[in-house]
């Protein structure tokens, strides 16, 4: 692992996000933000957001251009879920979960996968 970059708390489901980083994992940088480019998902922004603050913590650290950087981990973790209550018929309350999420993505140096078969 060259570097990481994490978003913690994020007002979005982990399964949401975990969709869009199988897209993006073992992708160089170049390709992964092209893909993420494409992408009209919500989870988009943050993935984009978190992706481009590795890329500038790796020239941080004097790694040159991100032609060489793939995404070598891509991980969404559930954060605390915020709870509350919705009236139900009868006088019952449902709890509603508002889930979040923690996002962290580390870039490697190499080539990682040439293709992708799609």
């Amino acid at each position: 692992m060259l570097t990481s970059a994490t978003a913690r708390y994020l007002r979005v489901s982990p399964r949401k996000v975990r969709r869009l980083l199988r897209l993006i994992q073992g992708l160089g940088v170049p390709r992964a933000q092209a893909v993420l480019g494409q992408i009209l998902a919500g989870a988009g922004r943050h993935v984009r957001r978190v992706l481009k603050s590795a890329v500038a913590s790796a020239a941080q650290k004097g790694h040159p251009g991100t032609d060489d950087l793939f995404v070598a981990k891509a991980v969404a973790d559930e954060g605390p879920m915020w709870k509350r209550q919705r009236a139900a018929a009868m006088g019952r309350g449902v709890t509603i979960r508002k889930r979040t999420c923690h996002l962290r993505i580390e870039l490697d140096v190499g080539k990682g996968k040439i293709a992708r078969g799609r």
